[in-house]
């Protein structure tokens, strides 16, 4: 576990880790980014991939639902 930390912090043994550094350039390459609207919700939905693949999914079966509903109103208005 303590070799993994060095690792993802970029230290050698013994020294210590400085957090608002690693804060910093994360912070820093988040607003290197584009700031669109489009780049920030495409990055909000890969970010919550579950929330937005249930969301998808509801609105896609409520879709067939109402497709399948209305063919059997006409179907039944057929008879």
């Amino acid at each position: 576990m303590e070799y993994a930390k060095d690792i993802v912090l970029n230290l050698k043994a013994g020294q210590e880790a400085n957090k608002r550094d690693w804060r910093r350039t994360r912070n820093r390459r988040r607003n290197n980014q584009k700031n669109g609207i489009i780049s920030r919700t495409l990055g909000k939905l890969l970010k919550h991939k579950i929330i937005t693949t249930v969301a998808f999914a509801t609105i896609g079966f409520m879709a067939i639902d109402i497709y399948l509903v209305t063919s059997f109103v006409n179907v039944l208005g057929r008879i």
